[in-house]
């Protein structure tokens, strides 16, 4: 077991949609939790955002609309955040409060028929000790699954998209 484990998180249900979570939460952003695809390429070394993106704090996930043609889900977060003095630091969560500035989020996903989903996220944070100095992160993605289109060669055909950006505001 990691003494730092990438994320753990405790989620209750206040109704049967509506779900409370707390802990460090994997962050709910782009077309995966999990990991974090900026550009189309993989941050492996974590330069931008960690791999598994996980950060202390609390966040809901609610259904608000759920019928046969559409659903609308979200998923709302306010997290520690990034920290730093003279560059933002991005790989790791930390537990302790690193400044006034916590990390503000949401993700929305509708949902069509034939499982067809729309994503858009975003996220933003202030990283240094005066509280001026940001991080922004948005995104847009889509996901087809195989078989959505009822067409020859087409339904065997299976398509994931997300455009993502990240802006991040130095001393300089």
């Amino acid at each position: 077991i990691a003494p730092d484990p990438a994320f753990y998180e405790l989620s209750f249900a206040i109704t049967k949609d509506l779900i409370f979570k707390v802990g460090k939460m994997l962050i709910p952003f782009g077309t995966n939790n999990y990991h974090h695809i900026l550009g189309g390429r993989v941050d492996e070394q974590s330069q931008f955002l960690p791999e598994t993106w996980g950060d202390y704090g609390l966040g809901v996930n609610h259904p608000l609309i759920d019928s046969k043609y559409v659903s609308l889900e979200y998923d709302a977060y306010v997290v520690n955040g990034f920290g730093g003095t003279t560059a933002p630091v991005i790989s790791a969560g930390t537990i302790t409060d690193n400044n006034f500035g916590k990390g503000l989020g949401g993700r929305v996903i509708v949902g069509l028929p034939r499982g067809i989903r729309l994503m858009g996220s975003v996220y933003h944070s202030l990283w240094n000790l005066e509280n001026n100095r940001g991080a922004l992160f948005y995104a847009a993605g889509f996901s087809i699954p195989v078989g959505a289109f009822n067409l020859p060669v087409l339904d065997r055909i299976g398509l994931r998209g997300e455009w993502s950006r990240g802006e991040m505001q130095y001393p300089d």
